[in-house]
């Protein structure tokens, strides 16, 4: 009945977790959901997110490139509307 078990064994969709400092992104496990502590996104387009994607999500890179998107902000690090389209797949 919640809103969230759309995504349930929906396939290309990654966590993110909320609140942090340091971004990183999971493949969202089979048959179950989560709660508010975690954003799940998917692919806007028909694109395929690779385990290299994932990767760099965590890199130091990724986070400084993250930092400096949110404007090295300290009250709200949510996952939002706004600062999702920063988790982007590389083009081919």
């Amino acid at each position: 009945e919640f809103i969230v078990s759309k995504y349930l064994n929906k396939k290309n969709c990654v966590i993110v977790p909320n609140l942090t400092y340091y971004p990183r992104a999971a493949w969202l496990p089979k048959n179950s959901i989560t709660d508010g502590s975690v954003a799940i996104l998917e692919p806007k387009y028909d694109k395929s997110i690779s385990n290299d994607d994932l990767k760099y999500f965590s890199s130091e890179e990724f986070t400084n490139f993250y930092k400096i998107c949110r404007n090295y902000g300290t009250r709200s690090l949510n996952i939002d509307k706004n600062s999702v389209f920063y988790f982007g797949v590389k083009n081919d």
